[in-house]
């Protein structure tokens, strides 16, 4: 998902990748809460000293103070462009998408966008 942010805005890979990531996380949280993400998530909320249910939350406070996140409306990111971003990555990432934790659908993929948005 992060694809089109970076082509878009000559984003460097891991910022745009790190603009997504949480989102992504959060989103299979409440996809496929269940499996392998429980275990990521305890393993997580004991080293960041906190509960499962904000692992990501926290890990993102950790990481600003490498690269702070930036909205994809700072970036310069249009509202339309979100529709944009997720036709492109349902269309042209196919492979990448396919290796998801959880499958996302179109909808959740604008939803991600549109949340971090």
């Amino acid at each position: 998902m992060s694809y089109p942010l970076g082509a878009a805005y000559h984003i460097p890979h891991g910022e745009s990748n790190y603009a997504i990531f949480t989102g992504v996380f959060k989103a299979y949280q409440r996809i496929r809460p269940t499996g392998k993400i429980r275990h990521l998530n305890l393993f997580l909320s004991g080293i960041l000293n906190c509960g499962a249910d904000t692992v990501y939350e926290e890990l993102e406070s950790l990481l600003n103070h490498i690269v702070p996140k930036k909205s994809l409306r700072q970036y310069g990111v249009t509202k339309p462009q979100l529709e944009e971003f997720t036709i492109s990555v349902m269309e042209k990432q196919g492979r990448l998408m396919a290796n998801n934790y959880a499958e996302l659908d179109k909808d959740t993929v604008y939803k991600i966008y549109q949340s971090l948005y």
